[in-house]
């Protein structure tokens, strides 16, 4: 984790290009159609993996939003892209490798066979290709991966840097929504998901949390303040897992 756009410390996600560093989702209710893709992206100068995955819908070549790093074979790069089935693709006009926020919505309208890129809330590159065409029932969703079958040697392709507010959205958004977005004043309406789960180090999350690997709670020296009944820390001082029962906190052993 790393600090958000606000400055907040651990409130958004940092990929380190490493091949583990990437987070699957499930959603609760499958996507077909038009659909709409937004995240706010840091991205160093020296990106050095050219196949980035920013979003990628699993099991399948269709529907990823990439960023293209530093590839001398590409005539633009440190662009980002989206892609479909490695035949249709929109990409911005613009390099975004400057350790600077951006907001990236890109829309891809199955009626219209359009995909269009916005940056920081404005228009920034539109096209259509007939190849948009298959409509894909898409549930499972990985951040940060690398393109499906890359292969170059000495990088495996993942994400180097910092994704924030990733959403996926089963319609077209407005240019108002994007504006909102990217001054973030107001979040598109959309009703609360409850039930997906989300993995971290697996693709198959069976729970609300499903972490594949060691987590690690910061220990703290004192209780935290106002807690509600299932509220977990390490306690620093007493080296022990604690959980408040609603009414007081209760040591784990």
């Amino acid at each position: 984790m790393t600090s958000d756009r606000f400055g907040n410390v651990g409130k958004a996600y940092n990929f380190d290009g490493g091949l583990n560093t990437n987070i699957h989702v499930t959603l609760n209710q499958p996507i077909q159609g038009t659909k709409t893709f937004s995240v706010w992206v840091k991205l160093p100068v020296d990106f050095i993996n050219p196949y980035s995955q920013l979003i990628t819908a699993d099991n399948t070549r269709f529907d990823y939003l990439s960023f293209l790093g530093n590839e001398p074979s590409y005539i633009s790069s440190n662009i980002v892209g989206y892609f479909y089935d490695g035949k249709a693709y929109q990409m911005s006009l613009n390099r975004l490798n400057n350790m600077i926020w951006h907001n990236i919505v890109v829309i891809h309208n199955f009626q219209s066979l359009q995909s269009i890129v916005y940056v920081d809330g404005v228009l920034n590159s539109a096209g259509t290709s007939s190849n948009y065409q298959t409509n894909l029932s898409l549930s499972d969703f990985t951040f940060g991966s690398n393109y499906p079958g890359a292969n170059i040697p000495g990088s495996n392709a993942t994400v180097y840097g910092d994704l924030d507010d990733i959403a996926i959205y089963n319609r077209a958004l407005t240019q108002t929504e994007i504006t909102q977005l990217y001054t973030s004043t107001i979040i598109p309406t959309t009703p609360e998901d409850t039930t997906s789960n989300v993995g971290i180090g697996t693709t198959n999350p069976k729970r609300k949390l499903h972490i594949n690997d060691v987590m690690r709670l910061e220990p703290r020296n004192t209780a935290p303040i106002n807690p509600a009944k299932g509220d977990i820390y390490f306690d620093g001082v007493l080296n022990k897992l604690r959980v408040y029962d609603g009414t007081v906190w209760q040591n784990c052993w």
